[in-house]
């Protein structure tokens, strides 16, 4: 009887409110917008998905993640429920291996943070994840991160010589204008 105890504490008890996103999915939970979140949902359960800008594990029972649409960024938190269930161990670890860039759904309670989240656009408020599914994956290799593309660049003046840039000063400072500049130059050459 002990021995099936034992094995019955490792048995993930939040299974179902974490993996990929089940085809037949639903919730009670209102689905918003990231940049639609206010005062008024503190205290309630939402819907948000947005792609994984940032993951960070403190141990093996709590987990940060950064969730991103557009410009806009919240703290979500994973901390493991002393019953095992809405959050598992096993949820949180599986959390942690997400590879940035992913698109996910969290379904969660809005809350407001000790402090506000200096690292994050939304700073006045924090998620409490308690159901997290994989959209879609990363793909194995980007080249440039959404964040690093989403930044603003300063702009190309006339008599910058954009063929001397390093590829690192040309990807960050890349934009339309300076693309047509390139190729303006390297069709009239001649």
């Amino acid at each position: 009887k002990q021995a099936a105890g034992t094995a019955g504490s490792s048995e993930d008890l939040a299974k179902d409110n974490y993996g990929n996103l089940p085809h037949k999915w639903t919730s009670v939970a209102e689905r918003i917008r990231l940049e639609a979140l206010t005062e008024k949902y503190i205290g309630k359960v939402v819907k948000i998905r947005g792609s994984l800008q940032n993951s960070r594990m403190q141990g093996a029972k709590i987990a940060f993640i950064e969730l991103g649409k557009g410009q806009e960024t919240i703290q979500g938190v994973l901390a493991v429920s002393p019953e095992g269930k809405p959050v598992s161990k096993q949820m949180v670890k599986w959390a942690g291996g997400l590879k940035l860039e992913s698109v996910i759904l969290v379904e969660a309670l809005v809350q407001q943070p000790l402090e506000p989240v200096k690292s994050c656009t939304v700073s006045g408020f924090e998620l409490h994840i308690t159901k997290l599914y994989l959209v879609a994956p990363a793909p194995e290799m980007l080249p440039i991160s959404v964040a690093t593309a989403s930044r603003a660049v300063g702009g190309i003046d006339e008599e910058d010589d954009l063929t001397k840039a390093t590829a690192g000063e040309f990807c960050l400072n890349l934009n339309i204008f300076a693309l047509a500049k390139i190729l303006a130059r390297t069709l009239y050459q001649g």
